[in-house]
């Protein structure tokens, strides 16, 4: 999550260790004339503000970590976090190339680090040579695959693609979902949503529209009312 002074005021991105990926802004309204990099991105969503990453590490609670924007792109930022909150050795870059319309023809990004316990030189020495390479977007816009990145990038240095999933979005909202925040509201706003005939529950991510009757309402709050 990104909480800056630009414009775009919000940006929450959501992904799991299938390709499932999901995110928003709080103001889609916003624009800026092409062509689009990452100085109009780090703009857009502004240099002061907060980075936080919540992670499911497979314990009872989730891990987060929040440090203060550094400079906007999200690629800098992540790194500083990486560097301050978890202490571990990363390279990280993200790119996205549009067309003169505005319009994303690309985007993706590299992420390397360095294992528990390995020695760093090795880590560098790729870093050095990625310093060489083009910007990963317009490679990626030209035709290249990932496969391809990653081979420029290891050079003579052996590697073994352990596993490829394809990225796609994916929301997890529901109807069942959406009605533990109905099940939140106190009596009065019940009541208030009763008179007015239902409540509307809008999902940020994929504006899916959940409708919940004066029936359900009520239900809700009998419920309630039982229980107290």
């Amino acid at each position: 999550k990104v909480e800056g002074n630009g414009p775009l005021q919000k940006m929450i991105v959501e992904s799991d260790s299938y390709g499932r990926l999901r995110g928003y802004v709080a103001n889609p309204t916003w624009t800026t004339p092409p062509p689009i990099g990452a100085e109009e991105v780090a703009s857009g969503l502004g240099r002061l503000g907060l980075l936080t990453v919540v992670k499911d590490v497979g314990l009872k609670n989730l891990y987060e970590g929040v440090v203060p924007l550094q400079t906007g792109e999200l690629d800098k930022d992540l790194m500083y976090y990486l560097m301050q909150s978890e202490q571990v050795l990363s390279l990280l870059e993200l790119g996205a190339e549009t067309d003169a319309q505005g319009r994303l023809l690309a985007a993706g990004g590299f992420f390397l680090q360095a294992m528990p316990g390995q020695d760093t030189a090795v880590l560098e020495a790729l870093v050095e040579r990625t310093e060489d390479l083009p910007p990963i977007g317009g490679m990626l816009a030209g035709g290249a695959a990932p496969v391809d990145i990653l081979a420029d990038i290891f050079g003579d240095v052996p590697y073994e693609v352990l596993e490829t999933r394809p990225l796609s979005f994916h929301c997890s909202c529901s109807r069942e979902r959406s009605l533990p925040a109905l099940r939140l509201l106190d009596r009065d706003d019940l009541l208030t949503l009763i008179a007015e005939g239902e409540a509307v529950i809008d999902c940020h991510f994929c504006h899916e529209r959940y409708v919940f009757d004066r029936e359900v309402l009520q239900g809700i709050l009998d419920a309630q009312e039982e229980k107290s």
